[in-house]
């Protein structure tokens, strides 16, 4: 019984690793879009509209690529949690129940590998593009600052008068008493 656990977990986890490996094989050979490291500014407008746009497709289409590349790493370790878990049951002794947990914690391993592969192979992400700079931007006249009127008071902050340190105020806590 025993050894055919172990057959049983090793199938299924040569299954995973086996449909890991065709994605990543499958994501790293499709044709990836690679963006300038060092973009520069679009010549028109319309130009740098359709460039934007470019943009949001590729980032979309990165975006997708994830997903479903995180969503085989789910789905390879929900296979490997339940192969654990119907093995467990079935384990009877510490070493059987030791054997699954290594087992398990190797299949993790195996599709954070492999998803951590497969997004190294999407490539870096697209460069957004640089809006254009029109030269009429770069010459606006910025509108003077407005002085206080001529005819307007200026008004001086309230000053407080504080009691001198010598005389008691009303609201010291010393009481002054007949003998003073």
């Amino acid at each position: 019984m025993h050894k055919e656990l172990g057959h049983y977990l090793a199938m299924r986890i040569r299954r995973s690793v086996g449909l890991a490996l065709g994605i990543v094989v499958l994501m790293a050979s499709s044709p990836a879009s690679f963006a300038d490291a060092s973009p520069t500014p679009s010549p028109s407008p319309t130009t740098y509209q359709g460039a934007m746009e470019l943009f949001h497709n590729q980032i979309d289409a990165r975006e997708q690529r994830r997903k479903e590349i995180n969503s085989s790493f789910m789905i390879a370790v929900t296979a490997a949690n339940s192969a654990a878990k119907s093995a467990m049951r079935k384990a009877k002794t510490v070493e059987a129940k030791t054997t699954v947990l290594i087992q398990q914690k190797n299949a993790i391993a195996l599709a954070t590998t492999m998803r951590d592969a497969a997004i190294v192979a999407m490539g870096p992400p697209p460069v957004e593009p640089v809006e254009p700079v029109s030269p009429v931007s770069t010459f606006k006249q910025t509108e003077p600052t407005k002085s206080p009127k001529a005819t307007e008071p200026t008004k001086s902050p309230k000053v407080s008068k504080s009691p001198k340190p010598t005389e008691p105020s009303e609201q010291s806590p010393i009481k002054k008493t007949k003998s003073d």
